[in-house]
C-alpha cells in the first residue's frame, strides 16, 4: 500500500535530515511523527521514528565522563544546499573545491590526501552551495562519519578521473561501497516510490563529474563512462584546475533541486538583488517569511509582490505561492 507522504512530512523529514544535533533531530521526528499518514502503508515507518525517538531520549540521559571530541560529521548547514564530493582516490574532489570555492583544500599526487571534511561555497550567479570535500571512498578508507554527512546531503557529485585506466572500476567501487552504507547514488530525476521510503536509507541525487578533461584521449574513457553510467547519471566534463566546466554543472544543479529565489524589500526602497531567499518549489510568500524568522512568518498581515505574470506591487496573502525571481515586501 502507497505511503502517500504529504509535503508536511517531507518537510519535517528534510529538516531531520539536516538536523546537526540530537535536539533538532527530536523536534524533528516529533513532527514526522504527528503529521504522518496513518495507515498499513506507513506502519514501518511510524515504528522506525518511534524507535529513534526513544534512542535519542536514550542517549539524553546524562552520562560520566569528561567533555567529548567534536564529531568530524558536525558541519554546519550554509547555503542553499549542501553537496559533498565523493570519489575514488585521486579523482581531482580537492581540486575542483579549491578552484570552485575559496577554500584551501591539501592537494597532491598521492593517494587519502584528504582525511577531514572540508568545506567551500561555491557560488553560482547569486545562490552560494556549500560543498563538502569528503576522505575518498575506498575499502581500506572509508570513514564512518561520512555516511551522517552523505545522510543530511542534498545531492552528491560523483567524481570520476578520465587520466585512469581504471576508471570504471574505481567509480563502480564507489558507488557499490555507498551503497552498502545506505546510501543510492541515482540521477537527479529518479523519484524514489512511496512505499519505499526509509529513514535508515537514503536516495541521493547524483551529478557524475568526469574530471580532469584536457586531452584527446580522455574523449575515449569518456566514451566508456558514457556508455556504462550515461542511462543512470547525467555526465559532465570537468576540469578541476581550470574549472572548465563548472557553470553547467552548477546551472543543472539549481535545477535539479527545484530551487527558486525571492527577492525582499521595505516600503519605499528598491529591493536588494544580490541576496535572494532561496526556497524549494512550490513555496509560497509564507514560506519565505518563515525562512527569514518564524517570528516574521507568525505576524504577517499581507505582503506586496512583484514578478512575471502578476500586477506591479498586488496584495496577496501568506499562502500565495512565488516564482523564482519575484519581489516581495512584507507587512506585519
Amino acid at each position: 500500500m502507497p505511503a502517500n507522504l504529504t509535503p508536511q512530512y517531507k518537510d519535517a523529514e528534510k529538516r531531520f535530515r539536516s538536523a546537526t544535533d540530537d535536539s533538532e533531530r527530536m523536534v524533528a521526528l516529533q513532527e514526522m511523527l504527528r503529521v504522518i499518514p496513518k495507515h498499513k502503508g506507513t506502519e514501518k515507518l511510524q515504528a522506525e521514528i518511534k524507535a529513534k525517538i526513544a534512542k535519542l531520549k536514550k542517549a539524553d540521559a546524562p552520562k560520566g565522563g569528561g567533555a567529548r571530541q567534536k564529531s568530524l560529521d558536525s558541519i554546519p548547514h550554509e547555503g542553499a544546499a549542501v553537496i559533498p564530493l565523493v570519489g575514488a582516490p585521486n579523482s581531482g574532489k580537492s581540486q575542483f573545491l579549491e578552484t570552485v570555492t575559496n577554500a584551501k583544500s591539501e592537494v597532491a599526487e598521492y593517494p587519502f590526501t584528504t582525511r577531514t571534511p572540508i568545506a567551500g561555497m561555491m557560488l553560482w550567479e547569486n545562490v552560494q552551495f556549500e560543498l563538502v570535500d569528503l576522505p575518498p571512498v575506498a575499502v581500506e578508507s572509508y570513514e564512518g562519519w561520512m555516511t551522517s554527512i552523505l545522510f543530511r546531503a542534498d545531492a552528491v557529485f560523483l567524481f570520476a578521473d578520465l587520466s585512469s585506466d581504471d576508471l570504471l572500476e574505481d567509480v563502480g567501487s564507489v558507488i557499490e561501497m555507498l551503497d552498502q552504507h545506505r546510501i543510492s547514488l541515482q540521477g537527479p530525476h529518479f523519484e524514489m516510490p512511496d512505499e519505499d521510503y526509509s529513514l535508515d536509507e537514503v536516495v541521493k541525487k547524483t551529478f557524475l563529474v568526469a574530471n580532469k578533461y584536457d586531452c584527446d584521449e580522455d574523449d575515449i574513457r569518456l566514451g566508456f563512462l558514457t556508455d556504462a553510467l550515461g542511462d543512470r547519471f547525467p555526465i559532465y566534463k570537468v576540469n578541476s584546475v581550470t574549472g572548465e566546466g563548472a557553470k553547467k554543472l552548477e546551472t543543472d544543479l539549481f535545477s535539479s533541486l527545484k530551487l527558486l529565489r525571492v527577492y525582499t524589500k521595505h516600503p519605499g526602497h528598491e529591493a536588494d538583488m544580490t541576496d535572494p531567499v532561496v526556497l524549494s518549489r512550490p513555496a509560497t510568500v509564507a514560506d519565505a517569511a518563515y525562512q527569514i524568522h518564524k517570528d516574521f512568518a507568525e505576524k504577517l498581515v499581507f505582503a506586496r509582490i512583484w514578478g512575471e505574470g502578476k500586477h506591479d506591487g498586488q496584495r496577496v496573502k501568506g499562502d500565495f505561492e512565488v516564482t523564482d525571481g519575484d519581489i516581495v515586501e512584507f507587512h506585519i
